[in-house]
């Protein structure tokens, strides 16, 4: 499937949130390997020490993984419009369930998230 084709289907869902340039999405999926230096944090379930993770594993059907790309897509790009500090998807969804649900917090990278948990 070409680039332009996966563009087609995540922009046939529209259900984000703000209108995509087609353009710029076709260039994000042909970069591939052209990101800066991130990292993953986490907690353990019932822990609030937050420790660096290596990778992350995420087990969930097609529309709730579209749901938590649109959450991920719309914060950074409410991060690099207005210099936000952070974003949680439970404030964000609607049906957000705290039980069954892990929370996913995106802190701009500048951001100092560690005064907030520790």
């Amino acid at each position: 499937m070409s680039s332009e084709e996966i563009a087609d289907k995540v922009l046939n869902y529209n259900q984000l949130y703000w209108e995509i340039n087609k353009n710029l999405l076709i260039k994000l999926l042909k970069q591939g390997g052209n990101m800066k230096r991130f990292s993953i944090h986490g907690t353990e379930e019932g822990n609030t020490t937050s420790i660096k993770l290596d990778e992350i594993a995420i087990l969930a059907d097609p529309d709730t993984l579209l749901k938590i790309g649109e959450f991920i897509i719309k914060t950074a790009h409410v991060m690099k419009g207005y210099e936000v500090d952070y974003s949680q998807l439970q404030d964000e969804v609607s049906d957000f369930d705290y039980k069954n649900n892990t929370d996913i917090i995106i802190y701009n990278q500048d951001y100092d998230y560690k005064s907030d948990i520790d």
